[in-house]
């Protein structure tokens, strides 16, 4: 039922659930631990998604420890946690020990996921916004070029992750002065936004508005 809610949106209801099942629940073996650091981790997405990264890092982080005890040091759960972490992190304007978990999510999905897999795309999105937040606007530009060409692979064309994909992109080709870029990658998200409807209304108003300032320059 959390992950239902988390999916759909219902995040105050979600971290709820989560919080009372993580009360209830009692872990002895390595298995109910996992178990525990699955209700951990859920609860600090929920708690990122509620802009509340102070809260949601220490459940992170008591999620991490449990999997890098109970669980092979490359395995799928223990990318997802890193990612989140990492996320996490940056959101707590600490990029360097963000980009420090991202890289090793980075390692263990390249190792254990397909090479076109959605999730490899979303540790590279946030490896980029690290790296931007760190000046490097050039790294970023490959990791986002390569988050792209795996989510137009993986995913319907008018994916929202996609969308969302391309916005950083193009604010990484407009810091490396590449105008022209920039606005093909922020009007085909707009585009992207615009075909869900009212649902993504704040990120159509915001990129209108970036594209036609730099329209004004160009």
């Amino acid at each position: 039922m959390g992950i239902c809610l988390l999916e759909s949106g219902q995040y105050e209801d979600a971290r709820q659930v989560f919080q009372e099942l993580l009360n209830s629940y009692t872990a002895t073996s390595n298995d109910e631990y996992l178990v525990k650091a699955s209700f951990l981790s859920c609860l600090g997405s929920v708690e990122i998604y509620l802009d509340q990264a102070h809260f949601a890092l220490p459940y992170l982080q008591e999620a991490e420890t449990i999997q890098r005890t109970a669980l092979p040091p490359l395995h799928p759960a223990l990318a997802a946690s890193l990612n989140s972490l990492g996320d996490c992190l940056r959101e707590l304007g600490r990029p360097q020990e963000a980009l420090e978990k991202l890289e090793e999510a980075e390692t263990i999905r390249r190792t254990v996921l397909p090479p076109l897999h959605p999730n490899l795309a979303l540790t590279l999105y946030h490896l980029a916004s690290c790296l931007r937040d760190l000046d490097h606007p050039l790294e970023a530009l490959g990791r986002l070029e390569e988050a792209e060409t795996i989510l137009r692979t993986s995913l319907p064309p008018l994916h929202p992750d996609l969308g969302t994909t391309l916005i950083n992109l193009g604010g990484c080709l407009r810091e490396l002065d590449r105008a022209q870029e920039t606005l093909e990658k922020w009007e085909e998200a707009r585009t992207i936004f615009q075909s869900h409807g009212s649902r993504f209304e704040s990120h159509i108003q915001r990129l209108t508005q970036q594209i036609d300032q730099i329209k004004g320059n160009v």
